[in-house]
């Protein structure tokens, strides 16, 4: 066998030994980053950022009401999006 074809042999063998290397150092970080990041440990989103309660108005809880009412009909939702999608328009 002649010397250029060793040479690229032992390049070519040292190369596969990285990539494997590589490829398994990669499968055993991303397992470990996994496992310390199970759902578990993992907060509660509540614990981070607490929300408030709903606030309704007491002063004017039927203008409250009746406003509520209107703007969660089918057709007031509807004219919404009619306002709405011409106030944007492309050139």
């Amino acid at each position: 066998m002649a010397p250029q074809h060793a040479s690229r042999r032992i390049r070519s063998r040292i190369l596969t030994i990285f990539l494997v290397g590589l490829i398994l150092w990669a499968t055993l970080s991303t397992a470990q980053y996994f496992n310390l990041w199970s759902p578990q440990d993992t907060p509660k989103s509540s614990d981070i950022c607490p929300q408030a309660d709903v606030l309704v108005p007491q002063k004017n809880a039927e203008l409250w009401n009746k406003l509520g009412g209107t703007i969660g009909t089918e057709g007031f939702k509807a004219r919404a999006v009619d306002w709405l999608s011409g106030a944007v328009k492309l050139p």
